[in-house]
């Protein structure tokens, strides 16, 4: 994953883009997610994420078991603390491979603890959430998986991250005065690099397996 921290930022975007994604044992409850996500606290207990699943979620709107060994699936979730979590899934509606997608998590104009989650395809907010904190001082962006090795899994893509400062102005890239990107590494089998080829800082490319 590719990680920003510094003064207060009041929003997020990221362009997200998935090349493949295969989880095998998405019936045993697997799970690989490319995405991005504000944090709201040093313990990563309060946050806001969104992105693309390749795997098992849990029920689609009939209440039948939804799996999706290859098929990406749109997502976003929020966190207030332990046992908190809460996530809204698309069963059957995600990108296409190969094709660019973008999401906001940010605060609408006031610094008021009210986070928006937004589909850069929709003209207003998709759902909004009180009582955060007025500002982030990290964002992250990458992949996150639920597997093991020896499953046969694969995923990789890219995203490209944009940052708005405390003054509402929109920022290419999680670097500069307000941001110090780095890499944060997970361990094998994944592969990051950041910032990703032709993009600067605020960008990852994530591979599963590595290297």
């Amino acid at each position: 994953m590719n990680e920003a921290k510094g003064e207060a930022a009041y929003g997020a975007y990221a362009n997200m883009e998935l090349f493949y994604g295969r989880t095998p044992w998405y019936y045993k409850g697997d799970r690989q997610n490319g995405e991005f996500w504000v944090d709201m606290n040093e313990t990563n207990t309060r946050w806001i994420e969104g992105g693309a699943y390749v795997g098992y979620y849990g029920l689609n709107n009939s209440g039948s078991p939804f799996y999706s060994e290859t098929t990406p699936n749109y997502f976003y979730a929020r966190s207030y603390g332990p046992e908190t979590y809460a996530e809204f899934d698309y069963p059957g509606i995600g990108p296409a491979y190969g094709a660019w997608y973008g999401l906001y998590i940010a605060e609408q104009g006031v610094a008021n603890g009210n986070w928006c989650v937004q589909w850069a395809w929709d003209p207003s907010p998709t759902a909004c959430y009180n009582a955060f904190p007025k500002k982030s001082e990290q964002l992250q962006t990458g992949l996150e998986y639920v597997t093991t090795p020896g499953t046969g899994a694969e995923f990789n893509g890219r995203s490209v991250g944009w940052t708005e400062w405390n003054n509402w102005t929109w920022h290419e890239g999680w670097y500069g005065a307000y941001a110090k990107a780095h890499v944060r590494y997970d361990g094998s089998p994944l592969c990051i690099v950041a910032p990703a080829p032709g993009y600067t800082y605020g960008s990852v490319a994530f591979s599963d397996p590595g290297c």
